[in-house]
């Protein structure tokens, strides 16, 4: 059977080490076991020397990476626009640019494209929003080469948009009603969309009239890592921390636990990589509530790195959960699985997050401080004795959840679509 071969299209990719870029990797790495060949288009990402991502001169080389099973295709990355005025912003929102600073990013995309696909033939696109404009990318190729094209969400264009307390200005309600207009418009021609949970899936199919399937972004750990004894009781999170989700009860619960414990001395928390999401800074909430000789902040370090330093060094993981279910999975959700030390994740909201926890037996979901200083005590007992804190995960499902499994999904959907 010949081999479909799909073009990729992605501007977060590795070595840029950030989650977007492990969904693009999950494709390249996995659709050869369903007789899919991709074709990654991305930038150059590449360092200075002071681990900034370098920008390129629009000329400059264009660099070709073959492997057995995909091929990645960089072009120059170039320099970010400066901030526009207003009335060129809105009057580029009228076009369907809703990114301004990587608009000349568009333009290399675009301007590559369509002298590529004049003489490369592919049996579809595959575009992972975001930005944007890979869906209007995609709606302008289809139209020029008259190529299939799959549209992949790993997020909204805003995520709290389809929750009950979204309360927009009115630029930003002006800024949603464009949008939603125009991934109408984009997402019409397309064979079907891709995204992570089943809220968002209903809500894009409503805008768009498309059937959605349901691709997780899953975890990288090939077998589930065994709980080993660590130094210290020790809590753990990683990554952003975002102002919709609720540190209240989980903050409490803690306290609590450090007034049954007057003085403890083998208690850690860790915050590893927390990164200030607009001027909103989580590691604030913490250090604010919490003694901070209790409290390690650490610096960002790649996931690699991570998976092995939190598997030597947590007893256990938390997870403040949203304030309101937005249709978010968080990605860190399935690494803490397959880490296999138990989750705190309060408080409870019914979202897929807490249905994930609760049916994998991955730890405590609750909405009550009450039962997460109660559930410290008892991990804490349990540390004192064995030096580690044991967990109940059902490992035979956590599989489902790697990023191979995740792929094999789309894959099968492009193979009904595609013959």
């Amino acid at each position: 059977m010949a081999k479909k071969k799909v073009l990729l299209i992605s501007y977060h990719a590795l070595p840029m080490d950030v989650v977007a870029s492990y969904r693009a990797k999950a494709y390249c790495d996995y659709f050869f076991e369903s007789d899919i060949y991709p074709t990654l288009i991305t930038h150059r990402w590449e360092l200075d020397n002071e681990d900034g991502w370098i920008y390129h001169n629009v000329d400059e080389e264009v660099l070709v990476e073959d492997y057995k099973h995909y091929k990645v295709i960089r072009l120059p990355r170039p320099q970010e626009n400066n901030s526009p005025s207003t009335l060129t912003t809105f009057s580029h929102w009228l076009s369907g640019d809703f990114e301004m600073h990587l608009l000349n990013s568009y333009k290399m995309f675009k301007t590559f494209l369509l002298n590529h696909l004049k003489f490369n033939q592919y049996d579809c696109i595959l575009s992972i929003f975001n930005p944007h404009y890979h869906i209007k990318l995609s709606y302008e190729l289809n139209k020029q080469f008259n190529i299939p094209y799959i549209l992949d969400f790993r997020d909204l264009w805003d995520n709290q948009m389809i929750t009950t307390s979204y309360k927009p200005s009115f630029k930003k309600k002006f800024q949603d009603n464009l949008i939603k207009f125009y991934w109408k418009k984009w997402m019409k021609p397309c064979l079907f969309f891709s995204t992570t949970s089943n809220v968002w899936i209903d809500y894009l199919s409503k805008l768009s009239g498309k059937n959605g399937v349901k691709v997780t972004n899953g975890h990288e750990i090939d077998s589930v890592f065994e709980p080993i004894s660590t130094k210290k009781f020790t809590l753990a999170y990683f990554g952003r921390m975002y102002p919709y989700q609720n540190f209240e009860v989980i903050l409490k619960g803690i306290q609590n636990f450090l007034n049954c414990h007057k003085g403890i001395n083998d208690f850690e928390l860790l915050l590893i990589g927390i990164k200030k999401v607009n001027d909103f800074n989580g590691i604030d909430i913490f250090q604010s509530k919490l003694d901070n000789r209790y409290i390690k902040v650490i610096n960002y370090m790649p996931k690699k790195k991570l998976i092995q330093y939190v598997h030597e060094n947590a007893s256990l993981f938390i997870l403040p959960n949203l304030i309101e279910d937005n249709g978010s999975f968080f990605v860190k959700l399935f690494d803490y699985i397959a880490l296999n030390k138990p989750i705190i994740l309060a408080p409870s909201n019914n979202s897929e997050n807490d249905e994930v926890a609760k049916r994998l037996n991955a730890g405590l979901v609750t909405a009550s401080s009450d039962d997460v200083t109660n559930f410290l005590n008892k991990s804490y007992i349990e540390f004192v004795k064995t030096g580690k804190v044991k967990n109940g995960v059902k490992k035979n499902q956590v599989n489902y959840f790697h990023r191979s499994n995740q792929v094999a999904l789309l894959a099968n959907e492009i193979n009904n679509h595609i013959n």
